[in-house]
């Protein structure tokens, strides 16, 4: 019993004692709990910060962020990727593969083929792609992404950042423009400098040569490495660099430019003193530091040494001067009054706007009346008294001249009659007429010069002017092409004849002065009848009148008997007053012209013959096809006697020559040809490069002018097409030629360039005069011109057609109306293919998976369609579907699977081309397609339509199996 009772003390002991541990335990767990639920919360506020924070940095910074699952079917974006595409928050997000639409062409692909390209685990990409925002504008954006997987490579979810970098890409491409016209002007500084007869360089801001031009080399007898990295101070004197070097550091301190530094330098491969004038400008940085200077030297020696002459001569004058000053002075003092006063008499009386001046040669005295200082641009007060007066304002180019003129008047040589330029201290120059009287001592010795300056700068301008236009004309004459031959109203005398005018005419003499015999002495015949030109009717006489004439049939008979047509215009000469002085004609030689005419008319009759000869041999192919389909069903599907088996055989031979003879009608309605010279070419390139080499013509010829002519260009990423890349200038040349031509009084030409279509598409357009429709229906034809023969020969449009055309291009006007401007657009076909993607849906056929093959043939003839059907089914025993239009086809596609698609190209509504074009990309170039055609076809097409086969028209059921086993082998 007392054992009993100690066990269940025990019991209850324990179980207290359980309890308490059960509250303990019980207690750490509220604790626990409360912790966690407050560990949780902050977490939850962290979480909600942190998102804060993101959206904000995202806002900020212009990012958006999306997510999508492996099937597309959840996608997420954050509030300001809608901003970047330019979608309303509240649409739905866009899945990846709807994404398309909003790239600009070619930049979906690359995105694309980033996804599509990830295989391993969180494999990420960083891309910058061009996108349309929802407005309208292009942007740029920057896209990083990466795709998870799971360990077995399966894609769980797709997810990226995508950032809006327009501005950047647009300081991008201003900087790059900026970096290519820097380099430009260093170029042609370069060029200039090389050119010229003066000596550029440039220093650091240390004074030491970066560049030289090469000629240093005649100015100091130094190669240009024995000049760069040292200083102008290591080539002068001792002295003359401590000088120039303490100048030059006083300039520099100020950042200010070199005006006219005189300094002396050893050359040292003459071992003499070079006199050099320095000019320069500073060079800074974008803080505005000093990096040095670029300049330019002129070579002065020669006329500071002969400054120097002049003024020891000078010295030994006055030297002498005051040696005879005390012995002859009142002698000379009365004979100076009296030869003064008569000669200021005479001068004030008729100077007028003389400007007046007297030289006391002997004590070096000048006095100046009030013209004097307006003539020379001084002032009075700066005023120095002496010659250094009129010799510091004479032009450095004539002063030599006028100081050698002056002495040797004084000398008794001559008299001091001369003109010379004085250069005004603000760059003004004029032109002044100079005569001095020099009045002499007893002995002869100069002691006085009096005379006048008169300004005759209108006068020298006036004669300049003439010259350069008397030049200009006698370049002009010397080198037309035209012949001008002018002669004397109303006597007829001849009295000009170009060089060209002999070489057209044949005849190295001019005509006698009778205008009674002009027709005789040129052998002049009408073209139409041959008979002698009457001297009457001729335009050179009719000018004589006041009347204009144009003439352009004539025919000249050469002194060797060749006769040659001209065309003829001419034209009287007045003086100011309306009185016809002259007559002058212009006359070309067009006899090229004319066969080129005759020429080209026959070449239309045969082209027209050709498209004829064309559509026949068309309809011939049909029809033959039609007869070889059913020999080769009636052959092969009845039971005949061997004599019709021969019957028909012999009828498929004859089928057979005729089917080549229509291949023969056929190649010669076939004008075109291929070309062997041409290449990949890129076409951006050739216009940048076509507008820098036209800018003489819509630049500066119009600036100097007063007129502007902008060209704006807008050129899109585009691949290379196949051309000629010379013949591709000249075409752009003459356009551009025309579009400035176009615009007489400046405007904007406008070039864009793009894809559209899978071909490279070019626009040019101008806001000029434009066309009316029947220069629009004309413009490409040979010799059509709007400008007359005397500006063009209306071959250039001409030529750019057909050199297009040649290339596989297209060009045609787009729009155009009178005061409207006008729009060309040129096409031309891709030379690089895309690449092909593989279409999951569409498995590749080993030869030996299938042998019976399926076979869509599409054909708008009823009978060849139906032919076609028999000998692919019943003779061939393959299974074969057709149909009667591209539609049809289509429609069969959608809902069947075929391993070859067979097409006529002649059908209404959509080509056979078209519809290869629609079914390679339908199924990415993975659908073998042949084409049944009686033309050539070229590889080229071929390549741009995705077509492997060719059946030519009209085919057998031989030929009809020999493609089927092509296509089973892979071939």
């Amino acid at each position: 019993m007392e054992s009993r009772m100690s066990l269940e003390d025990r019991n209850k002991s324990d179980l207290r004692k359980e309890l308490q541990d059960l509250r303990k335990k019980h207690d750490a767990l509220l604790l626990a709990n409360t912790t966690l639920s407050q560990q949780h919360d902050d977490a939850s506020a962290l979480l909600r910060k942190n998102r804060d924070e993101i959206r904000d940095v995202q806002r900020f910074g212009a990012i958006g962020i999306w997510r999508e699952n492996n099937t597309g079917t959840q996608v997420s974006w954050s509030e300001e990727l809608y901003s970047i595409y330019g979608f309303s928050p509240g649409s739905l997000p866009l899945a990846l593969s709807q994404l398309s639409k909003i790239f600009c062409p070619g930049y979906w692909d690359l995105f694309k083929a980033a996804l599509c390209g990830t295989s391993k685990p969180a494999d990420s990409y960083e891309l910058e792609l061009e996108i349309m925002h929802q407005e309208g504008s292009k942007r740029w954006i920057s896209v990083r992404g990466k795709t998870t997987f799971t360990r077995n490579g399966d894609v769980i979810e797709q997810m990226g950042v995508v950032k809006d970098i327009t501005s950047n890409k647009i300081l991008e491409i201003e900087l790059k423009k900026a970096r290519e016209e820097i380099r430009e002007n260093e170029k042609r500084f370069k060029d200039l400098a090389g050119s010229s007869g003066d000596w550029f360089w440039e220093v650091d801001e240390k004074g030491k040569y970066t560049y030289s031009s090469s000629k240093a080399n005649d100015f100091l007898g130094l190669r240009n490495e024995e000049i760069i990295g040292k200083t102008p101070f290591d080539f002068m004197p001792a002295e003359e660099a401590k000088r120039v070097a303490a100048i030059f550091s006083k300039i520099s301190a100020t950042k200010s430019p070199i005006l006219n530094l005189e300094n002396w330098n050893t050359n040292n491969k003459k071992k003499e003193l070079r006199c050099l004038l320095t000019n320069g400008v500073p060079l800074l940085d974008e803080k505005g530091h000093l990096k040095g200077y670029r300049g330019i030297d002129k070579d002065i020696t020669d006329i500071k040494l002969t400054e120097l002459a002049l003024k020891e001569k000078n010295e030994e004058y006055l030297a002498i001067n005051e040696t005879l000053k005390e012995t002859n002075l009142e002698l000379i003092n009365a004979k100076e009054k009296a030869e003064e006063s008569e000669f200021r008499l005479e001068l004030a009386t008729s100077s007028g706007q003389l400007g007046i001046w007297d030289w006391d040669v002997k004590n070096n005295i000048m006095l100046w009346n009030e013209r004097m200082f307006e003539l020379y641009g001084s002032k009075k007060d700066q005023f120095p008294n002496n010659d250094d007066a009129w010799v510091n304002g004479l032009h450095p180019e004539d002063k030599q001249r006028a100081i050698e003129e002056s002495t040797r008047a004084l000398n008794g040589g001559k008299d001091f009659d001369t003109t010379f330029r004085v250069l005004h201290p603000n760059g003004n120059i004029l032109y002044l007429k100079a005569s001095g009287s020099v009045i002499r001592d007893s002995e002869g010795t100069a002691v006085r010069m009096i005379g006048i300056n008169s300004d005759i700068t209108e006068r020298k301008e006036a004669e300049e002017s003439l010259q350069k236009q008397n030049n200009l004309f006698d370049t002009l004459l010397r080198n037309l092409e035209m012949g001008v031959y002018m002669i004397e109203a109303p006597s007829g005398k001849p009295l000009l004849a170009n060089a060209a005018s002999f070489k057209i005419l044949g005849r190295d003499m001019m005509p006698p002065s009778s205008t009674e015999t002009i027709s005789q002495w040129f052998n002049l015949l009408k073209t139409d009848t041959l008979e002698p030109y009457p001297n009457e009717e001729l335009p050179i006489v009719v000018a004589m009148k006041g009347i204009t004439k144009r003439v352009d049939d004539m025919v000249v008979v050469r002194p060797d008997g060749t006769k040659i047509d001209v065309e003829v215009f001419g034209s009287p000469i007045t003086d100011q007053k309306g009185n016809i002085w002259a007559s002058v004609v212009t006359f070309h030689d067009i006899t090229d012209r004319k066969r080129a005419e005759k020429a080209y008319v026959q070449n239309q009759r045969l082209s027209t013959i050709g498209e004829m000869a064309a559509s026949v041999a068309h309809d011939f192919n049909n029809s033959l096809q039609a007869m070889s389909g059913n020999i080769d069903v009636v052959k092969l599907k009845t039971q005949l006697p061997e004599s019709i088996i021969k019957y028909l055989n012999n009828i498929e031979s004859l089928i057979t020559d005729v089917a080549s003879r229509v291949r023969s009608l056929q190649r010669f309605g076939d004008t075109s040809h291929e070309r062997k010279d041409l290449q990949a070419v890129d076409l951006n390139a050739i216009i940048i490069e076509s507008i820098t080499q036209t800018r003489p013509l819509w630049k500066d010829s119009p600036e100097k002018n007063g007129m502007t002519i902008d060209i704006k260009t807008q050129l899109g990423e585009i691949m290379k097409i196949t051309g000629n890349e010379g013949e591709l200038k000249t075409s752009f040349l003459n356009i551009l030629k025309n579009s400035i031509e176009a615009m007489p009084k400046g405007g904007t030409i406008s070039i864009t360039s793009g894809i559209k279509h899978k071909k490279v598409v070019l626009t040019i357009s101008d806001t000029g005069i434009g066309m009316n429709e029947e220069t629009k229906t004309k413009l490409f034809h040979p010799f059509y011109t709007t400008k007359g023969f005397d500006a063009g020969r209306g071959l250039g449009m001409s030529s750019v057609y057909t050199i297009f055309r040649e290339m596989g291009g297209d060009i045609s006007v787009k729009f155009s109306e009178p005061g409207k401007g006008t729009v060309i657009e040129l096409v031309f076909p891709i030379t690089m293919q895309e690449e092909k993607i593989k279409d999951q849906e569409i498995k590749k056929r080993t030869p030996n998976e299938k042998i019976k093959l399926k076979v869509l043939w599409v054909e708008d003839d009823d009978t060849i369609r139906e032919n076609a059907s028999t000998i692919v089914q019943e003779l061939l025993g393959h299974t074969c579907d057709t149909a009667n239009s591209g539609k049809t086809a289509l429609k069969l596609l959608k809902k069947n699977s075929y391993d070859l698609v067979i097409t006529d190209i002649g059908m209404p509504d959509m080509s056979g081309w078209e519809l290869a074009g629609v079914i390679n990309s339908m199924f990415h170039g993975n659908l073998p397609i042949a084409i049944v055609s009686g033309w050539q076809v070229e590889e080229s097409k071929k390549k741009e339509y995705g077509v492997k086969y060719v059946l030519g028209k009209p085919f057998s059921m031989k030929a009809v199996e020999t493609l089927f086993a092509n296509l089973k082998s892979g071939k």
